[in-house]
């Protein structure tokens, strides 16, 4: 805030007025009851009256400034008290949503009767050649040669490497990818490929079989890597030409595969990993 200056000549204006005053007070009792003293006198009650004008002025421009310098400081205060309360907002939903996918990974665990380790990813494929994550789980963590990994919505891939405490799993979207499957519904057997993008399509079905757009396809067990009975996903798409011997199913993923965060490994005894692209 500016400061308000006093310009030169009331300072010589007002220190006047001061000279004539203490001059008025020096003079005799009878000398001042005269006109002109009567009127240095007025003179000196208006310099008087100035003077206390001017301090209260620079009083009240100094209590102001103060005060803004006071709500300045407290705004501060406040600007970091409210970047603290949403940092803290957004740890606590962060918290709240993983908590909750947790619990419905504890619930699939419950509910299968293999063993699983639940691991976290860690890291994707950088390159578009194949489609795979890392997790933060490996063989000390008790993790298998060609172990199914699976959330709670569906079946996710297998592991294809593995180290002591981290293993990379090959996602059913892969191109490299072959899941035995049966349509939940008619027991309709097939092979489930990748093809590098977000959906599946089912292979060497037949085109006698009866498959419906919402059907669930889950894997058969056949093949000894994925146990019997997992979602792999749902048919969002059949067509059947007049010619051939199979139809042309699509499948979508059952779980979300572009948001992996957590997963659980299951476990079987005696795995070796086959040469990648081998049917499952």
């Amino acid at each position: 805030m500016a400061r308000k200056v006093i310009p030169r000549g009331r300072v010589g204006l007002l220190l006047g007025l001061l000279l004539l005053t203490l001059g008025f007070l020096f003079l005799p009792a009878r000398s001042r009851d005269n006109p002109v003293s009567r009127a240095v006198l007025s003179l000196a009650a208006g310099g008087h009256q100035f003077v206390r004008n001017v301090v209260h002025g620079l009083a009240s421009v100094w209590t102001d400034y103060l005060f803004l310098v006071d709500a300045r400081q407290e705004n501060l205060r406040l600007r970091a008290r409210v970047a603290e309360l949403s940092e803290s907002k957004t740890r606590l939903m962060e918290l709240t949503m993983e908590n909750a996918r947790l619990r419905q990974l504890l619930g699939f665990k419950a509910k299968t009767p293999l063993p699983a380790v639940p691991a976290q990813v860690v890291g994707r494929d950088p390159t578009n050649w194949f489609k795979s994550v890392l997790i933060n789980k490996g063989k000390k963590d008790g993790v298998a040669p060609r172990a199914a990994v699976v959330t709670h919505a569906g079946l996710v891939g297998r592991v294809i490497e593995l180290g002591e405490r981290a293993a990379k799993v090959l996602l059913v979207t892969d191109q490299a990818s072959r899941v035995a499957v049966l349509i939940q519904r008619t027991r309709a057997e097939g092979i489930v490929a990748g093809d590098g993008r977000e959906s599946l399509r089912v292979e060497y079905l037949s085109r006698l079989a009866d498959v419906r757009v919402g059907d669930v396809v889950i894997s058969s067990g056949l093949g000894g890597v994925f146990p019997k009975g997992l979602k792999v996903g749902e048919v969002i798409a059949v067509e059947k030409k007049d010619y051939g011997l199979f139809q042309t199913v699509r499948v979508a993923p059952g779980a979300d595969l572009s948001r992996l965060e957590e997963v659980l490994v299951l476990q079987r005894e005696g795995m070796v990993p086959p040469p990648v692209g081998e049917s499952e």
